[in-house]
């Protein structure tokens, strides 16, 4: 933070950097200092503008702040992390529990009602191909897209080499009516490079993503499968975390919180992440060993999806039942941010350079007008007109 040179006022010059002690994010923080009377050049870090006394200052720019009395503390009010526009895509119903994925290099979302992509996040196109629909992700690995659905009863399998055009590969998933698939994911250092599974803990895996196999089922329901290109792990009700090195063969592994259901995993910068219900988060770098992380996520909702994408300035996100977003730099600390979606956030990623997210009722969001930092930590630099002005910082 460069400090910046003003003509000296009543009393000489004083620079401090000054840091916010107190106040909730999203709401009025404190910088608790004194400041003598007199004029004050204010150069701040903070995530967006704020007011200081009457003036609005934003964080690019350099603000004379008038102080008219001696005082010990200064409201400031911090904006959101960025602000959302509403976004324009086929309808994916009420309950778009497919949720955001991206796959090679496309947004994907799915829904009860539709199916579609977006190359750059705002123009979308409907997928009619299969009149696939449904909960479930989709994924690209080695030329071929895999997604599951949910046509006329039944859960089925689909693969495409465009990402637009669908094959039905197995048509009757579980080989019941009723059993819709939820999670895929792919894995490249495995013998069977795609898994999936859903309703009833039905598995399928393939080694190229056209032919398939159903292997035993899971003792529960999947809801989010994910993994690191060694390792593939699957979460879902009766707090189940199971891992799995060729796709085939699952282990259950003993989690360090049970929220009763967990809803999704990602995986970044080597770390798994799986979120729940009332707000549990579970944490671990090789999918056997987890760490309970929900005193750190700073809510009791239920906690819907997670997302990793390295370039974001806040890589991970992830979706809240009460419409909010949860923002964290390391997967371990979170902090809540609205995103103007009135019910479940069943999607969330970062695609490009901006934050997506997908709700009830037949919410699409993306941000504009990111301003960088979440944290709490914030600071300012404050060039004011005595040496005797002091910061607590």
């Amino acid at each position: 933070m460069g400090l910046i040179q003003v003509p000296a006022v009543s009393g000489g010059v004083a620079s401090k950097s000054a840091k916010i002690s107190s106040g909730s994010v999203g709401g009025t923080y404190t910088f608790n200092n004194t400041f003598e009377p007199g004029q004050y050049i204010v150069n701040q870090t903070a995530a967006a503008s704020f007011t200081l006394g009457g003036t609005t200052v934003s964080n690019t720019s350099v603000t004379p702040i008038t102080v008219t009395s001696s005082t010990s503390s200064l409201g400031i009010n911090i904006s959101s992390l960025a602000s959302w526009t509403s976004g324009t895509a086929p309808s994916v119903g009420s309950n778009p529990e497919g949720g955001i994925s991206i796959a090679n290099g496309f947004l994907y979302v799915m829904g009860g009602d539709a199916y579609a992509r977006t190359s750059d996040g705002i123009t979308w196109t409907a997928i009619t191909s299969g009149g696939i629909m449904g909960e479930c992700n989709t994924v690209f690995y080695n030329g071929v897209y895999v997604t599951g659905a949910y046509i006329s009863s039944y859960g089925r399998i689909f693969s495409s080499t465009d990402g637009l055009n669908w094959t039905e590969r197995v048509s009757q998933f579980g080989s019941a009516a009723g059993r819709p698939p939820k999670a895929v994911a792919t894995n490249s250092g495995a013998t069977n490079k795609f898994a999936i599974s859903g309703n009833s803990g039905h598995l399928y895996y393939s080694t190229n993503g056209t032919s398939w196999t159903q292997g035993s089922n899971f003792s529960q329901q999947i809801f989010g499968m994910i993994s690191n290109n060694t390792t593939y792990v699957a979460v879902g009700a009766g707090s189940l975390i199971s891992t799995s090195t060729d796709g085939q063969n699952w282990t259950t592994r003993t989690q360090a919180s049970s929220p009763g259901t967990w809803w999704d995993v990602a995986f970044g910068n080597g770390l798994f992440v799986a979120v729940g219900d009332s707000g549990h988060i579970n944490t671990s770098t090789d999918g056997t060993t987890w760490v309970n992380r929900t005193s750190t996520s700073g809510t009791t909702q239920g906690i819907r999806s997670v997302a990793y994408n390295a370039s974001a300035g806040y890589p991970w996100m992830a979706g809240l039942a009460n419409g909010s977003a949860l923002f964290s730099t390391d997967g371990i600390n979170w902090i809540s941010r609205t995103t103007g979606i009135s019910s479940t956030v069943y999607g969330v990623d970062f695609y490009n350079s901006a934050y997506r997210a997908v709700g009830s009722p037949s919410s699409y969001r993306y941000t504009t007008n990111i301003n960088g930092s979440l944290s709490s930590d914030y600071y300012a630099n404050f060039i004011g007109p005595s040496t005797t002005t002091t910061v607590t910082s």
